[in-house]
């Protein structure tokens, strides 16, 4: 058992992070318990765009002392020590000292690789040629000078391009406000400048308050009612072609027709069709009666059905569909009629006054038609018979409809006519409007513009003539320094370091003038630099930190963010193992990763090797991003331990499986947002072993199309996905997809039934892993 002594000379390290909040995805995390407390080896994983950078640059805020300038000025933080010591963002106080280091992004721009590329010196002043030492201080505080007046004069540039800017916002709103853009939100700062240089405004005129006022009215007036288009059809000769039809609804057939059948038409069409069957078949006997049918009754039957009476019945059965189709248009010509308010303004009183007369007259007609169908069709069964012809209809035909229904139709075309005028006047009116309070702001505010343009000139020029001055006294520095320099003595250890990091020699360091000028493996100068390169140089310039300063490395807190950013799986390894060596001897190693491959590394190494248990010292931490279902944006992040199909599996198939299997079983499913990625890359490593070969997932999109069991509806969804989802990698999900909810969920219950199609035993399992016992 450790004594109190030892207890009270163990160093100090980050026991937890108690709370962030106010901070991108991080909203308010609180941690109220110890389970996701930090270790002496804390792991932390988390997909892109859940929070990972700001927890390093939490910790860079330590170290300065102040918000570090990459978070906004909003955070809030609380970070507890082992000795129960907080560190709170309200007033940030290092109690960590020089023992806390950390790597990530912003380390290698702030302190590694300069501009140009070339990395930062050590720099030894010899004893010979001491004197150009004079000449050389000389030299150093005029750069200093310069670098100064540089530094005010890139804030002169800084303050007078803000400035500019907010004029060129503030007036592009003051356009936009005022309607000064016709019909459109879109008019910023840039087409303030365009409309500037081009001077077009010049044609317009400073107006006057109330001329700016009338025009602000006309442009801000509500948008007109869409155009109407309205073409009844109107039988105008409607009333002469009913007065025709009672005509013929009172004549009979002739005089040809027996008393009985006179009494009984209904069986007219019975006998007809009886006396056509028995002379087509020679028949002398009533096949009903069995009595015989006399030559004279054959002469009067022949006489009663000749052509006339055909005749009649198709001009019956002609002047029944006509006026069918009369009252179709009478209908429609009600049914299209625009509502009152589809009616503009001006006019609208006038079609209220005038649309009911015209449904009036409409209908009055309707009712007639229908009546003259009801009295034809009963004509039509009973065509010997005179039909009575109703008052109602034979007032319609002798009234004034059709003068009345062309009266006001007309009417009704003249307003839609006036209508749709005032459409095309009213978008005029408003563009001219626009264009002249455009103008009006442009010239108001044209001499403001014009002695803001110049102030950006001047200090332009002001910067690019120190500029100038900086570059002749850096030459000068630099014959002086050859003199007086001997540098590159940490050239050995930081070359090393890279070769061991990058695993090879194609980048080395070599001593020029006040730093390092980095060279490839043919001697060539490399001036530009990937940024796999950019992180090996500056990973190994922080190893260097480790043991300078008198640094002891058993005190040390070591937070390392994603230090294998763009390197491949072999350089990936050798990085891994230079971190391994070069920290194992620290008080605290804290690294945070997006990446599957360099987590599996680590993890392994946070193990216990022989029994693959999780060693007391080692934590294992989740970046847990959820978000509603309505928002997939509005996303909140909380510090968790790291789930077991992460931890305690060297595949992230199994995880990608429980988040697809998860998003079709439940409604309630937080991260939606990693739905798309994953679905992908579920499919990708299904495949890379279901189908050998198929490795990507257009691939695996013509694989599934094979599948007979599988729907078009679910195929479609899955191309879908794939149109949108392409372009990832097979290392770490992305952030932000711009799939629907909706057609997540869809590709997931597609790749769901893919899978269970292709290997039942494999889903089985994977079914069983992933759901709790």
């Amino acid at each position: 058992m450790e004594t109190e002594s030892e207890k009270a000379t163990e160093p100090v390290t980050i026991k937890k992070i108690r709370r962030i909040s106010n901070t991108g995805v991080w909203k308010n995390h609180e941690q109220k318990d110890d389970k996701a407390n930090f270790l002496k080896k804390t792991l932390i994983y988390g997909f892109n765009g859940t929070g990972k950078t700001t927890i390093s640059r939490i910790f860079s805020s330590i170290i300065d002392e102040k918000i570090d300038e990459n978070l906004p000025n909003s955070c809030e933080f609380v970070i507890e020590l082992s000795d129960g010591t907080t560190i709170n963002s309200t007033e940030i106080k290092n109690h960590l000292g020089e023992n806390l280091l950390v790597f990530n992004r912003d380390f290698i721009d702030r302190n590694v690789i300069r501009a140009d590329g070339t990395a930062s010196p050590i720099f030894y002043i010899s004893e010979e040629n001491a004197d150009a030492a004079p000449k050389l201080a000389t030299v150093k505080r005029r750069l200093e000078k310069l670098a100064g007046e540089e530094t005010q004069a890139e804030e002169n540039k800084k303050q007078s391009a803000k400035e500019f800017k907010e004029f060129k916002t503030k007036t592009a709103g003051q356009v936009r406000d005022m309607g000064g853009v016709f019909r459109t939100q879109t008019y910023n700062a840039s087409h303030l400048q365009n409309d500037f240089e081009k001077q077009e405004y010049k044609q317009g005129k400073l107006l006057k308050d109330e001329e700016v006022e009338i025009h602000r009215n006309i442009v801000s007036s509500n948008a007109p009612l869409p155009k109407i288009e309205y073409s009844p059809t109107i039988d105008f000769g409607l009333q002469d072609r009913l007065a025709k039809l009672v005509r013929k609804l009172d004549v009979t057939i002739g005089n040809t027709i027996d008393t009985i059948l006179q009494e009984h038409s209904d069986m007219v069409g019975w006998v007809q069709s009886g006396h056509e069957y028995h002379k087509n078949n020679g028949l002398d006997h009533c096949l009903f009666c069995k009595n015989p049918i006399s030559e004279s009754r054959k002469i009067n039957l022949d006489k009663l059905f000749d052509a006339s009476w055909l005749n009649i019945q198709a001009d019956l059965n002609k002047e029944l569909d006509g006026l069918k189709l009369v009252i179709k248009n009478l209908k429609g010509s009600v049914q299209t009629l625009p509502r009152s308010h589809d009616i503009d303004v001006n006019k609208r009183a006038l079609f209220e006054e005038t649309r009911p007369k015209f449904r009036e007259i409409i209908v009055n007609a309707e009712t007639a038609v229908e009546l003259a169908v009801l009295l034809l069709s009963e004509k039509a069964e009973k065509p010997f018979q005179s039909v009575s012809i109703p008052t109602e209809l034979n007032d319609f035909v002798e009234s004034s409809w059709s003068e009345d229904v062309g009266k006001t139709l007309s009417s009704i075309i003249e307003i839609i006519k006036d209508h749709n005028e005032a459409f095309d006047e009213h978008e005029k009116r408003r563009k001219i409007s626009a264009d002249a309070l455009k103008n009006h702001i442009l010239l108001k505010e044209e001499k403001q513009y014009e002695n803001l343009s110049e102030r950006c000139k001047q200090n332009d020029n002001e910067l690019e003539r120190i500029g100038n001055e900086l570059r002749e006294a850096n030459v000068e520095k630099l014959a002086l320094s050859e003199q007086l320099s001997k540098h590159g003595v940490a050239l050995p250890y930081l070359n090393a370091l890279l070769q061991d990091y990058l695993g090879h020699k194609d980048i080395t360091l070599r001593s020029k003038d006040e730093g390092y000028e980095l060279l490839r493996s043919d001697g060539s100068v490399a001036t530009t630099l990937s940024e796999g390169e950019k992180t090996a140089i500056g990973f190994c310039y922080f190893i260097t930190l480790l043991k300078a300063e008198g640094r002891n490395n058993k005190e040390l807190v070591i937070v390392i963010d994603d230090p294998i950013s763009s390197l491949d799986t072999q350089s990936m390894t050798h990085a891994f193992a230079l971190i391994k060596r070069r920290t194992k001897k620290c008080a605290q190693v804290i690294v945070l990763t997006h990446n599957i491959q360099f987590l599996h590394m680590v993890k392994r190494n946070f193990k216990n090797t022989y029994s693959g248990q999780v060693e007391p010292n080692s934590q294992f931490l989740y970046l847990k991003c959820e978000c509603s279902t309505d928002d997939l944006t509005n996303r909140e992040t909380s510090l968790t331990l790291m789930p077991e199909l992460i931890r305690d599996y060297e595949s992230e198939y199994h995880y990608l499986f429980y988040l697809t299997y998860t998003a079709t079983t439940t409604d309630e499913f937080s991260q939606l947002f990693l739905l798309p990625n994953a679905i992908r890359k579920m499919l990708e490593i299904f495949l890379a072993y279901a189908s050998p070969g198929t490795d990507s997932f257009s691939a695996a999109i013509a694989e599934i199309q094979d599948n007979k069991e599988m729907t078009r509806e679910e195929i479609t969804a899955l191309e879908r996905l794939l149109q949108i989802e392409s372009h990832g990698g097979i290392v770490g999900a992305t952030s932000l997809s711009s799939l629907t909810i909706e057609e997540a969920k869809h590709a997931a219950s597609a790749a769901m039934k893919y899978i269970r199609n292709r290997d039942k035993n494999h889903y089985k399992q994977m079914r069983k892993l992933i759901l709790p016992s």
